[in-house]
């Protein structure tokens, strides 16, 4: 499912919806070349985040691979352990989608919770 994240937002969408998969987010942040989806499968109450990783003829991810210094995962993805260690370039491209990865994340957290609330009630 991860090689989806490689396709172009059509391309995505369609596989994704094949394996029955909702597509909540297509993200792609052309500053940092970051592209990344999420997706979301009520039956099996399954949620996929999916980050593309190196194009091999991108210049542009070269140069993100090369920050590949570590730092604080607490200081780089906003929280997490204190002594987890995220490497710097990932943390840059992540630190750029952050706010529509978690915007789409929790869509799906409120709806899964009013579902199973208005479940529990009737």
């Amino acid at each position: 499912m991860a090689n989806a994240a490689y396709d172009a937002e059509a391309a995505v969408r369609s596989y994704l919806t094949n394996l029955s998969f909702v597509t909540k987010a297509v993200i792609d942040d052309t500053a940092t070349h970051t592209q990344a989806f999420v997706a979301w499968n009520s039956a099996s109450k399954i949620l996929v985040v999916s980050f593309r990783g190196t194009e091999p003829s991108v210049l542009a991810d070269w140069i993100t691979d090369f920050g590949q210094a570590e730092s604080s995962s607490f200081v780089m993805l906003g929280g997490g352990p204190a002594n987890g260690k995220v490497p710097v370039g990932f943390g840059a491209a992540y630190a750029a989608v952050r706010s529509s990865v978690w915007a789409a994340v929790k869509v799906i957290g409120s709806f899964y919770l009013f579902c199973r609330l208005t479940a529990e009630v009737k």
